[in-house]
């Protein structure tokens, strides 16, 4: 592959240069000696005259065939003046009957322009109708109907200069060549810009092509790519596309691609749902949305303990000891314990996995940009996305202790009937656990930024001669999205008072149940996974998917890639942030 040590001008740039260098102050082409007299002008000798011109009776005339070497000096029949001299007129030496134009513009086959007139279909946009058949005289307005036509007929687009406001499809076998005027007798220059000043993001389209096909002396211009795509991808601007394209030659062209679009950036997660408060000695049971279920534990009934949390199996409290098993007054039911300490904070999901420095390409030649991971965690099977895990349960508290009757009756103690209902005071039962809250959603990861290719080919044969190639800037990464926040876990529940039953026949204090403890808060649900940012998009003169395009005198001018997106926050850290795109002459996308 060889690229040119210089840069070449654009075409635009050299034809205005050109015009300026070669067109006097009064219109007429000079030699880049600037001089007043005009035809006609009084003048003293020939140096007073323009080059080309005689002074011929204190006047100014132009050398022809009545005044060539010196005024008066008339040619004879056969001969014409050529620089002051009288010569045999010039004949056309046929050259190459076939006349394929060629950056030299050479009338090879002598029929009156460069190329071959018989085999062209003729494209003015200035002067010409699609409804015309494509003649010198009668050329047809579009490039792509000039395409049409000579496809139909097997024969080349020849095409006046001006700005074709189209995006271009190439056929099969059909060459396209600029740089004519057909103003001029449909003479060919290199001042002649021939622009395809593509709205879309494509501007010149050869796909299964299986004959040679060449674009010659045009100036191509993408347009910036906009929008994404259905995966919130950047699009990409391409200049020329090739795919499967057997034999594609690009002559004598520049071809510029347009800026490529951002990145989506990546959804937040959601926070997660928060656990009800519970209430009473049963336990609250909260379902997330990805059926995941938590749930305090429950109270412990009289003398008994509490259940621990799910999930995380924080423990309950301990229940209340019982009351002196004596008919006469002694300590009363115990107090059950409240549970300690609360439910486990659900573990955070991990961040998501930095995005790629390049993307790919598919067959059909759209570039599939580099996206950034999304954040890790548990599977949520209803909406796709993953999550941090769900808090633990508190535990429940433990129940209030109180006098053992049946200990009694086996002690062989007769307290009496009195006593036995001294003793059927209700203790108070523990308060069940908060339920923990569920997990934080992760974050999405950010969508990679569109590329800018002056041309892309996939599967082809392309060969870049004498062509100044300029690529855009890359489209930006999108951001990643934030990990959600885990939801809140719920308070336990305060525990169950006595009954406090008080009978005239009891001995005194033999009467108390201890009350019940309280169950213990459930823990948050863990934070979700950040997204990691997006690639920025790149920017390449040539890329290709296939066989590397062949570059002779050619020249690249690349943009700067895209910057890649921040990643989103995460519970510990942000995501990684997406690579900037790269800015190269060449890049081969396996």
């Amino acid at each position: 592959m060889s690229w040119r040590g210089s840069r070449l001008l654009p075409v635009a740039a050299l034809a205005l240069c050109v015009a300026s260098c070669t067109t006097g102050i009064d219109g007429r082409r000079s030699t880049g000696q600037a001089r007043g007299a005009l035809p006609g002008a009084a003048c003293d000798d020939d140096a007073s005259c323009d080059p080309g011109e005689l002074c011929c009776d204190g006047a100014c005339v132009v050398r022809d065939d009545a005044n060539c070497s010196v005024c008066g000096d008339a040619c004879a029949a056969g001969t014409t003046c050529v620089e002051g001299a009288c010569s045999p007129p010039v004949v056309c030496v046929v050259t190459d009957p076939v006349d394929r134009p060629t950056l030299a513009n050479v009338d090879g086959n002598c029929d009156g322009i460069v190329g071959n007139a018989g085999n062209a279909i003729f494209v003015d946009g200035a002067g010409g109708n699609d409804a015309n058949p494509g003649t010198m005289l009668s050329p047809m307005r579009t490039v792509q109907a000039g395409i049409g036509a000579a496809s139909a007929v097997g024969r080349d687009v020849y095409v006046s200069l001006g700005s074709y406001a189209e995006s271009v499809t190439l056929a099969d076998g059909v060459s396209v060549f600029g740089g004519y005027d057909a103003a001029a007798g449909w003479s060919r220059s290199a001042v002649n810009i021939t622009t395809v000043a593509s709205p879309t993001a494509t501007g010149i389209s050869a796909t299964n092509l299986a004959r040679p096909t060449e674009v010659q002396s045009l100036a191509v211009v993408a347009s910036d790519a906009v929008g994404r795509d259905g995966s919130g991808d950047g699009q990409s601007s391409v200049g020329i596309l090739a795919v499967n394209a057997a034999g594609l030659a690009i002559t004598g062209c520049s071809v510029s691609a347009g800026a490529g679009a951002p990145g989506n950036e990546g959804m937040p997660g959601a926070t997660g749902l928060d656990a009800p408060d519970s209430s009473g000695s049963l336990a609250t049971v909260l379902t997330c949305p990805d059926g995941a279920q938590g749930r305090g534990g429950a109270g412990g009934p009289w003398g008994s303990d509490g259940l621990p949390g799910t999930p995380g199996a924080a423990p309950g409290g301990l229940g209340g000891p019982a009351g002196n098993p004596d008919c006469t007054a002694g300590p009363n039911g115990g107090l059950g314990q409240d549970a300690q300490p609360p439910g486990a904070d659900g573990d955070p999901a991990e961040n998501g996995a930095p995005a790629s420095a390049l993307g790919g390409i598919d067959p059909t030649g759209n570039y599939i940009p580099a996206s950034g991971g999304d954040g890790l965690g548990e599977l949520d099977i209803v909406s796709g996305r993953r999550h941090a895990t769900i808090g633990g349960g508190g535990g429940g508290g433990g129940g209030g202790g109180r006098k053992n009757y049946a200990w009694w009756i086996v002690a062989g103690k007769a307290c009496g009937a009195g006593n036995f209902n001294c003793v059927s005071a209700t203790p108070g039962v523990g308060g069940a656990g908060g339920t923990g809250g569920c997990g934080g959603q992760n974050g999405l990861g950010g969508r990679g930024g569109g590329g800018s290719f002056a041309v892309l080919s996939v599967a082809s044969s392309v060969q870049i001669n004498s062509s100044l190639l300029v690529a855009g800037s890359g489209g930006a990464g999108g951001a990643g999205g934030d990990g959600g926040v885990g939801g809140k876990g719920g308070k336990g529940a305060r525990g169950g008072l006595n009954s406090r039953t008080q009978l005239p026949v009891c001995p005194l204090g033999n009467y108390v149940a201890g009350d019940g403890g309280a169950g213990a808060m459930g823990g948050a649900g863990g934070r979700g996974g950040g997204g990691a940012g997006g690639a920025g998009g790149p920017s390449v003169c040539v890329v290709h998917k296939g066989p590397a395009p062949a570059t002779i005198d050619s020249s690249c001018v690349a943009g700067v890639g895209g910057v890649g997106g921040a990643g989103g926050a995460g519970a510990l850290d942000a995501a990684p942030q997406g690579p900037a795109g790269p800015g190269l002459d060449v890049l081969a996308i396996p």
